[in-house]
């Protein structure tokens, strides 16, 4: 998407007002085109909680202030080039976050089949998280707290983890040797294969 493009998807915007429940009343009501319902190039500055989201396009949208997404079931839902440095979680499933921005993110819950692909990582931070099957392909995970997290099966190609922290974290069906794990802290981290 050009930058012409990406202005006439913000333009739309101005002049609503975009709080809470104008984002839910979207959510609820409108007819999901070419399967996903358009919220593209939004700027949130709401805490989106507790929502149920499905088949959701927010792609290029920016989560600012107090932006987020947090105790939220969301699937089928994309979030391509998105900006978001706050909550993200509770259970998303089918999640497209490619070439987002979550520097300092605190991730939340369990991610199912998510691609987090060629994302800025930098800083993210969890406890207790879940990722099965999620691609974090080409990413930064540089400097990442991520504490007692699970990763099942989840594909790392290209991955920095510099200086990151992965603390009582298990990882299936993911060899040690296949990670980029320079300089990073993992007292009770195991692998199972």
């Amino acid at each position: 998407m050009n930058k012409e493009e990406l202005d006439k998807l913000r333009e739309r915007w101005s002049g609503l007002k975009i709080d809470l429940p104008w984002i839910t009343r979207k959510i609820n009501t409108d007819n999901a085109e070419d399967g996903c319902i358009d919220l593209r190039a939004l700027e949130i500055r709401e805490v989106l909680k507790n929502l149920k989201m499905q088949r959701v396009d927010m792609s290029h949208s920016i989560f600012a202030l107090a932006g987020q997404i947090n105790m939220c079931r969301v699937t089928d839902s994309k979030f391509v080039k998105i900006t978001l440095g706050t909550n993200l979680g509770k259970y998303f499933e089918r999640c497209d976050f490619s070439d987002s921005d979550l520097r300092g993110a605190l991730f939340r819950g369990e991610f199912k089949d998510c691609v987090f692909a060629n994302c800025n990582l930098n800083g993210i931070q969890g406890t207790d998280v879940k990722f099965i099957r999620c691609n974090f392909d080409k990413s930064n995970l540089k400097k990442s707290e991520l504490h007692r997290c699970f990763f099942k099966d989840c594909s790392f190609s290209d991955t920095k983890f510099f200086k990151s922290t992965l603390s009582g974290s298990k990882f299936k069906g993911i060899k040690k040797e296949d990670l980029a794990l320079d300089n990073v802290y993992m007292p009770g981290a195991e692998f199972d294969i």
